[in-house]
């Protein structure tokens, strides 16, 4: 009799097991297959992104994704090639998550954000993203081969809001959601770790400063970003310049020159520059100028810029003794924030005419 009670403790015990393991048994095959179509492409700036579709019309991404403000536009993976434009509504001060608004809700099936409190350390999680780059020649503007990858890995540690995660990203990640195993969103991928020697050590937002930052917005706490939002900047460009002014100078025969530009740029469109000449010509040169950015996109979604400007010259011929000479022009500039070069076209005023003059600015 107690050999019999002790074979049915262990078949018991045995099915209390297989029930138990049944019950924190996932799938992540199934957990792929439930959250792929809420997880968009989000393009901007000439670059591709990955996110997460949380409300009907609200996306969370990486703030990278998108602070600079440029238009932004979403599409989905049952229809890549159509583009619907997104608005950025949020943008977290000190951490690498956004907000974006749809302009046309989606009837598809959100992602959930866990509560909060909940997630620790060791447990399973993986993310869905687009590791791939942006190109300007097709339609989608991006490989589809490698968007919608699966990587999978542990949380690993907590560090104030954000989570490091040791599942494998590269460029295109950026913005997806961090799942766990019930497909519930727990963080927002951000960056990764590069140095030598170093493995899959990346790093993502949590999930908690997003629920925050939903309250305020639910409570209209939260004001929509804009234009002026965007990060300042400071860059150094080479001009070569061809000049139809500086033929008429007394003391050059040279329509050709080259010089620095020295960039500030506020928010992202307003430009302020100082410019100076080097060497190839007869004549030194200095301008100060500023002018204003456009931006718009092109049907594949590669971004172009327009920029006008207005700028004070001074040219000086390097003969000894030899007076000054002043004037104004005005600038468009036509380039693309993908693309190193983009060109000049002016129009001079000085020395009692009207010149003409074209050039190439290499820098972004």
């Amino acid at each position: 009799m107690l050999k019999a009670w002790k074979h049915f403790s262990i078949f018991l015990l045995s099915c209390w097991c297989g029930i138990a393991s049944s019950n924190t048994r996932f799938d992540w095959n199934e957990i792929y297959s439930q959250t792929r179509a809420a997880i968009p492409y989000i393009y901007s700036n000439g670059g591709l992104c990955s996110g997460a579709l949380i409300r009907a019309d609200l996306v969370l991404t990486a703030k990278h994704c998108v602070e600079d403000m440029r238009p932004v536009w979403v599409s989905w993976p049952d229809a890549p090639a159509s583009w619907d434009e997104a608005r950025v509504i949020h943008v977290a001060d000190n951490l690498d998550f956004a907000i974006l608004k749809l302009l046309k809700p989606q009837a598809r099936t959100p992602l959930v954000l866990r509560e909060s409190g909940s997630v620790q350390v060791g447990e399973n999680a993986a993310t869905i993203g687009h590791p791939t780059s942006g190109r300007s020649n097709t339609s989608p503007p991006f490989d589809l081969e490698r968007t919608h990858l699966f990587s999978g890995g542990h949380v690993s540690k907590f560090i104030g809001d954000e989570l490091i995660v040791d599942f494998s990203l590269s460029p295109g990640n950026s913005g997806g959601p961090v799942l766990d195993a019930e497909g519930r969103v727990i963080g927002v991928i951000s960056r990764k770790l590069i140095q030598q020697f170093v493995g899959d050590i990346g790093y993502a937002v949590s999930h908690e400063p997003v629920h925050r930052a939903l309250a305020r917005l639910d409570a209209g706490q939260v004001s929509a970003s804009s234009a002026w939002d965007a990060p300042h900047s400071f860059g150094l460009h080479l001009q070569l310049l061809w000049d139809g002014y500086q033929k008429t100078l007394p003391g050059t025969h040279s329509r050709y020159r080259t010089g620095f530009d020295f960039r500030y740029t506020l928010s992202d469109r307003l430009l302020f520059n100082y410019a100076t000449s080097f060497g190839l010509n007869k004549m030194n040169f200095q301008s100060y100028g500023m002018g204003y950015r456009f931006y718009g996109e092109a049907e594949n979604k590669v971004p172009a810029t327009a920029t006008v400007a207005l700028e004070a010259l001074e040219y000086k011929p390097r003969s000894v003794g030899a007076r000054r000479y002043f004037g104004h022009a005005y600038h468009l500039m036509l380039g693309s924030p993908v693309s190193p070069l983009s060109l000049r076209f002016s129009w001079i005023k000085a020395y009692g005419g009207s010149h003409f003059g074209f050039g190439v600015i290499l820098g972004n």
